[in-house]
């Protein structure tokens, strides 16, 4: 007889566990001609449309967040995915360890800084309360980033840590200027432990300066080129800042050309399939990787679902286009 809580109640049972489809053959042939050092995932893993692409059965949300790491793994194209949730909180070195325990060792997981550290003035926003519209104390602090934030990525992941990600929103120009910005930046890079990857998102093309691409270099730090409608053009960043000096091509494909991201959830959801294939972006972001590949650069690539509808099918068509060439 099944034990009553305190409330009379049945205890929930727990979710069933999570397997990986039968991946067919060409998927499996397609990753196997992947360079070893690229690395393709997807932003977060916890999508029960993914049914049947990443998934076996109907599995709920809860059961991927718990234990959907291990069968997204299995997926023949799938070596890396971005914690996103780090950017609101940093999460404990236990939370990481155990999403380490789900995957193997040529995984690499994409970690986020606290935005505590990478917003200079909170937003005016009601979420924010109490530091609404306010300056951030935080901002850039070199001690807070290592200890808080990146200690704990570092003690769960071990060396299946893959970028740890600066996420700048648009509007840092408008609160310091560029040259302050990338002294302060530097100053943050220098202070924190060797080894890792740091990689920097901006979206104010002002900022991307000489003085940005030293500070990056001097420390061995990447940026990450973004496709966002909100952010600058792919080939404006390439140009800006050629992918040929970093020491890995560290990219982002967030959100289609000309949606917002309201618009992208209403129209994507359940992210079963393509809706909004991009057939140039896929292009360019294949022939860099090949590119970085073709020099030995580490590749560390992330789509969101936001993209074109279905991520890990986006990695799929951008794969094709990595090997075809």
């Amino acid at each position: 007889m099944d034990q009553l809580d305190l409330f009379g109640a049945l205890p929930a049972p727990p979710p069933a566990p999570v397997a990986a489809p039968a991946h067919p053959p060409a998927l499996a042939a397609l990753g196997a001609k992947l360079p070893p050092q690229v690395h393709l995932g997807c932003s977060s893993w916890t999508f029960p449309g993914w049914a049947g692409h990443v998934y076996a059965g109907r599995p709920a949300e809860r059961a991927l967040i718990d234990g959907g790491l291990a069968a997204y793994h299995q997926h023949p194209l799938l070596r890396g995915v971005s914690v996103d949730r780090g950017l609101y909180g940093p999460l404990a070195a236990a939370t990481y360890a155990g999403m380490a325990a789900q995957v193997g060792a040529g995984f690499r997981f994409w970690t986020k800084i606290h935005q505590d550290v990478t917003l200079a003035r909170f937003p005016d926003l009601a979420a924010f309360g109490a530091q609404r519209g306010a300056l951030n104390p935080r901002w850039l602090d070199p001690a807070y980033t290592a200890e808080a934030v990146v200690g704990p990525i570092l003690a769960g992941l071990g060396d299946r840590a893959g970028p740890i990600l600066f996420q700048f929103t648009p509007g840092h120009a408008s609160e310091v200027p560029a040259e302050a910005f990338a002294e302060r930046l530097h100053g943050v890079l220098q202070a924190l432990p060797r080894g890792p990857l740091y990689a920097v998102e901006l979206r104010d093309s002002s900022l991307m300066t000489k003085d940005y691409a030293d500070a990056l270099a001097d420390v061995g730090a990447a940026h990450c080129y973004s496709s966002h409608p909100r952010t600058l053009d792919l080939d404006f960043q390439r140009l800006r800042l050629p992918p040929v000096l970093a020491p890995a091509l560290v990219l982002r494909w967030n959100l289609g050309g000309g949606l917002s991201r309201p618009d992208a959830i209403r129209r994507f959801a359940p992210y079963d399939r393509l809706q909004h294939p991009q057939l140039g972006t896929r292009a360019l972001i294949a022939r860099l990787c090949r590119q970085a590949a073709q020099r030995g650069q580490p590749v560390h690539l992330v789509v969101g679902n936001h993209a074109e509808g279905c991520a890990p099918l986006t990695l799929q068509a951008i794969a094709e286009g990595i090997v075809a060439g």
